[in-house]
This record gives C-alpha cells, sequence and structure tokens, in this order.
C-alpha cells in the first residue's frame, strides 16, 4: 500500500480519472529523475511528477502500445499537453466502456478541430480528431520508444 500523505495531489487526479483501469499508482516523484531533467519535464507546470506501474490486467492497452504489464511510467496526470507529447488518452463508446490508447499529439487542437494523433497500434496511424471526442489521461516522460 502506498503512502497518501505523500501524494495528496496526484492521488486524487489519479483516483478521479480512468487511469487506474490499466496503471496502479506507486508514488509521487519528490523530484524528477535524471534521464528526464532536460525538457519539458522540468517546467512547474508538469509537475508534480507521478510513477505509474502497467497492470498486468491492461492486455488489448499493452498490446496496442508496447509498453509491457509491469513497465514503469513516469508521467505528469491531467491534459496539459506540447507539440510531440507521448500521451495516454481515453475515450467512451456509446455503451459508456472507456478505452485508453497511447498516442504521440503531431498538432495541438484548434478551435475548428481536435488535436492531431498518432495513434499506437492503429492503421493509418494518423488520426484527425473532433473537438472533445477523447481525453488526455496524462503525459509520459520516460518512453520515447514509443510511436517514435
Amino acid at each position: 500500500m502506498h503512502d497518501l500523505t505523500a501524494a495528496v495531489a496526484s492521488w486524487d487526479s489519479f483516483a478521479a480519472g480512468t487511469l487506474p483501469a490499466i496503471t496502479d499508482f506507486v508514488r509521487e516523484l519528490d523530484a524528477v529523475p535524471p534521464p528526464l531533467a532536460c525538457g519539458w519535464a522540468v517546467l512547474p507546470e508538469f509537475g508534480p511528477m507521478t510513477e505509474l506501474r502497467l497492470r498486468p490486467d491492461a492486455g488489448d492497452f499493452a498490446r496496442r502500445s508496447g509498453i509491457g504489464a509491469g513497465d514503469r511510467l513516469f508521467v505528469h496526470i491531467g491534459s496539459l499537453v506540447y507539440r510531440d507529447a507521448l500521451v495516454i488518452a481515453s475515450r467512451a463508446n456509446e455503451a459508456g466502456e472507456v478505452r485508453h490508447f497511447a498516442a504521440r499529439l503531431l498538432d495541438l487542437e484548434t478551435e475548428q478541430r481536435g488535436p492531431l494523433l498518432a495513434v499506437a497500434g492503429r492503421s493509418p496511424s494518423l488520426v484527425l480528431t473532433a473537438r472533445g471526442s477523447f481525453r488526455i489521461e496524462c503525459v509520459i516522460f520516460n518512453r520515447p520508444d514509443v510511436l517514435c
């Protein structure tokens, strides 16, 4: 069991979203891990960073994304993004079931359309989305190998 007193903000964000369906909350990170200590991860807007672990029962997401069960993910939970960000996003179908997918954000949302995404495990991989058609759950900072 993790200590919730040290990670109230991250834990609340995690519990309020859909990430618990595919990941386990490990801990809020006190500092940005050294391999991530350059670029976007060090901006105050992306704090606090959180460590998640992909659940063994995240089968379809794991197969499509290439992120394996038990893999550690250093993330910022929330919808704050930037071009080329690797994200976990979710979308509910007509039955209300939520499906998660990994995507690289190629272009930001505009007033006329949603963002342009490269989606893992999809052919063709490029998707121009409608505004509000999915939710960005988190930005992943430690997996440059996914959708590169």
